[in-house]
């Protein structure tokens, strides 16, 4: 079974499952811990793909499954995503009528949970029986980048889908394979949330930003001094202004490691505060961005004072 361009890091996942839907081994409830980010709904595709197509050299492209899904209408695939910040016992109770009927194409069925953390109570006690005793040949996907928000007793009906390999290398390659310069923007790929979310912004006003405030707080660690234009990105972009902070300290801790053991201490001390700092912004109610870069500051000045 063949995929159609996937990353290094999703195809292996993808090669595994086919072989076990092969072999008529896959779990029927799955539990998928990824991003979109880093291509979740990349993966999921290619998985519906793969799943749905009955031909020997799934998936063909060419037969009716395949044509359905081209045109995101195959009736025996559902994806449920969040109706506003929740996924609803409605949603849930809906899709159960739904699956206690026959399949309309007499194949497989195919249902797709995305961020499915968003399950409310009510509709995660409702999909529970669905999961612990599926109807034939109907496969369930739950995704979610952060799965332990889910009740464990969902958790503990899914098989995980692994998903390995995610480097540098194989990102740098697949990004330079989709036109990304890695040398101008491969370094802010984990800031604004892995590859794909990357090259979404590869021409965009964000990256030009995070370029501007890693030269500002560059600028400022060494010489002590934050600009006006760095404290007015922060109090705009206050995420993205500390997770390019952190990228320079983390780059300037791992320089450091075998030559400044203590130092090399203290900064992996100031970066955890920072990541800390980073956490509770959003609960913050009012913020003076111009002191905490001015703290930030001071305080990476001390610490390295002497060194």
């Amino acid at each position: 079974m063949a995929s159609s361009q996937l990353p290094a890091w999703l195809q292996t996942s993808y090669n595994e499952l086919m072989a076990q839907a092969q072999r008529q081994q896959l779990a029927h409830a799955l539990l998928l811990q990824l991003s979109d980010g880093l291509g979740a709904h990349d993966l999921l595709k290619a998985i519906e793909r793969g799943l749905m197509c009955r031909q020997v050299d799934a998936p063909c492209g060419h037969c009716k499954d395949c044509r359905l899904l081209q045109a995101s209408s195959h009736p025996d695939c559902y994806w449920i995503a969040a109706d506003g910040n929740q996924i609803k016992v409605d949603q849930i109770r809906e899709l159960i009528s739904a699956l206690a009927t026959t399949s309309q194409q007499g194949g497989s069925r195919l249902v797709v949970i995305e961020q499915a953390h968003r399950l409310n109570n009510a509709a995660a006690n409702a999909l529970l029986k669905t999961l612990e005793e599926p109807n034939e040949n109907c496969f369930i996907i739950l995704c979610s980048d952060t799965p332990g928000l889910l009740p464990a007793t969902i958790i503990s009906r899914c098989q995980r889908i692994n998903v390995s390999g995610i480097d540098e290398a194989p990102i740098k390659h697949w990004l330079e394979q989709q036109g990304v310069d890695w040398q101008q923007h491969g370094w802010a790929y984990r800031i604004v949330g892995g590859p794909y979310a990357l090259l979404d912004a590869n021409t965009g006003e964000r990256l030009q930003g995070l370029a501007s405030a890693r030269l500002a707080w560059r600028n400022a660690l060494a010489n002590g001094i934050v600009d006006a234009n760095l404290a007015k990105y922060t109090a705009e972009h206050p995420q993205d202004s500390l997770q390019v902070l952190d990228w320079l300290l983390s780059k300037k801790l791992a320089s450091l490691k075998t030559q400044q053991p203590l130092l090399s201490l203290k900064l992996g001390d100031f970066i955890s505060q920072l990541w800390h700092t980073h956490q509770k912004l959003s609960q913050m109610p009012t913020i003076n961005y111009v002191a905490l870069c001015n703290r930030l500051v001071l305080e990476y000045k001390q610490l390295t004072k002497g060194n």
